[in-house]
């Protein structure tokens, strides 16, 4: 009869004990170490009359931002060429996104501030001309965004 009521407890203690233990640590990385640091003293020489230089940085960085987590970010170049295209409009994928139709394919394009009032008066499947440039994306010249500056119903 013991046997069955100390092994339940035991187990119990055991759990207790290392959810203390687990709960209870401490990052020692952030604690000054107790050991002692050998740092290096200037001493006073008869031949030095110079002050001692403190051996530790005291400047700070700022953070960094982390490139493999950040969105690609589409770089500016001044030497962007405008390009001419024709299509049929599909519709606007989100409010800074429209796709066309192109002889490519279906090709989505970021629109400017200004082209609301022009994407209002577009219904899908409306033929349309456009202007646009194409800029590389940071961290990977082979993706290109491309940027519309004019769109407009073809006649």
């Amino acid at each position: 009869m013991k046997k069955q009521r100390s092994l339940p407890a035991i187990a119990a203690i055991a759990a207790l004990t290392l959810a203390l233990t687990a709960c209870g640590a401490t990052n020692n990385s952030a604690q000054p170490s107790a050991e002692p640091t050998a740092t290096a003293s200037p001493v006073p020489t008869e031949e030095s009359t110079s002050t001692p230089v403190p051996t530790e940085s005291t400047s700070t960085t700022a953070p960094t931002e982390n490139p493999s987590t950040s969105a690609p970010k589409p770089t500016a170049n001044p030497e962007a060429k405008i390009l001419k295209g024709t299509g049929v409009y599909v519709g606007q994928i989100d409010s800074h996104s429209v796709e066309i139709e192109t002889k490519e394919g279906p090709t989505a394009f970021e629109i400017t501030a200004g082209m609301e009032s022009v994407l209002e008066k577009l219904n899908t499947d409306d033929p349309v001309v456009f202007e646009y440039v194409e800029k590389a994306v940071e961290g990977d010249a082979t993706v290109k965004q491309r940027v519309l500056s004019k769109l407009s119903l073809a006649k």
